[in-house]
């Protein structure tokens, strides 16, 4: 019965120590934890008072990363917009451009007497864009630092000024232009209005909408399920027939086509609107 006890006792005490314990070490992980916060704390306003609180989001992942402005009067900024509307008139945008500029590599390039700025790829210009700028020439200011644009080009841009449905040929009455930023468009709606007049309607365009590219298609080209007229051609031999186009392709572009018998054959879509069959 002692032994008994005995072990219970133990028990209870080794109980009440691993408690103690477990308290103890719990304390330790919260006094841990509240001075942590307080170095972090100290830490964000000591960068608040630095930068701003923008500087204090970015160094937490909180926000975005933001360098310092670029003047608008600078050699710099002045450089890039004229490079930046180049781009956009290259690209058949027609427009007036503005951009904000963030010198992502320090303030270095801002001293360059005669920047030289590159973009990179060939894409279509977007909102946001980061350019390379170097200058050559000058020993003190070696290697390339990098500017992010905020654009806005203010344009005007065609959109429908009646329904037109599937299989109608767009025309001129057909639309009128607003103005907008054009650089919001999607990319296959930025096209100057003449584009347009002569396309064929693919699906029903609502009213007042901005056309695309993915809507319309060429008047000599082939959309699936049109009627095509095919030619075979071989050396000394041509003949005709009638079909239906089973996929859609434009001037020059190979075409699967469904006879009136039921065969298919391939062929290249001609600039009357046929489809010329290669023996």
């Amino acid at each position: 019965m002692s032994d008994l006890h005995g072990r219970r006792a133990g028990d209870a005490a080794r109980t009440e120590t691993g408690w103690n314990c477990s308290a103890t070490s719990r304390d330790r992980v919260h006094s841990r934890a509240r001075t942590l916060a307080g170095v972090m704390e100290h830490f964000i306003d000591a960068l608040r008072a630095a930068g701003g609180a923008a500087i204090a989001a970015c160094a937490f992942g909180a926000g975005p990363c933001l360098a310092g402005q670029l003047p608008a009067d600078s050699v710099l900024a002045q450089q890039a917009t004229r490079f930046l509307t180049a781009v956009a008139q290259r690209q058949g945008l027609d427009g007036t451009l503005q951009a904000s500029f963030t010198d992502a590599g320090g303030e270095r390039m801002r001293a360059c007497p005669d920047p030289e700025i590159t973009r990179g790829t060939q894409r279509p210009l977007e909102v946001y864009e980061t350019l390379q700028v170097s200058c050559p020439g000058t020993a003190s200011l070696a290697g390339v630092t990098y500017l992010r644009a905020q654009i806005t080009l203010q344009g005007a841009y065609p959109v429908t000024d009646r329904s037109i449905d599937r299989g109608e040929v767009i025309t001129r009455a057909d639309l009128r232009t607003r103005r907008g930023d054009l650089l919001r468009l999607p990319q296959d709606a930025r096209a100057p209005i003449d584009t347009w007049v002569g396309q064929i309607a693919t699906q029903r365009i609502p009213a007042g909408e901005p056309l695309r590219g993915s809507e319309v298609r060429g008047a000599q080209s082939v959309a699936r399920g049109q009627d095509v007229h095919l030619i075979y051609e071989a050396p000394g031999l041509r003949v005709s027939n009638d079909g239906t186009a089973i996929s859609s392709a434009g001037v020059g572009s190979v075409v699967q086509v469904k006879t009136d018998g039921g065969r298919i054959v391939a062929g290249r879509v001609a600039a009357d609107g046929s489809v010329r069959v290669q023996f």
